[in-house]
């Protein structure tokens, strides 16, 4: 991979993350936290 991005082969990477992803990341992992709580509450 080294190699590849010296040659200009592999350049840049995804754009970075917006408020609003970060928000829908958040919110998903909250959701999935409280799924997994309410599944071994019972």
């Amino acid at each position: 991979m080294a190699e590849l991005r010296v040659t200009g082969e592999i350049t840049g990477g995804p754009p970075p993350l917006t408020r609003r992803d970060r928000s829908r990341f958040l919110e998903q992992l909250d959701n999935l936290i409280q799924a997994i709580r309410r599944a071994h509450a019972k």
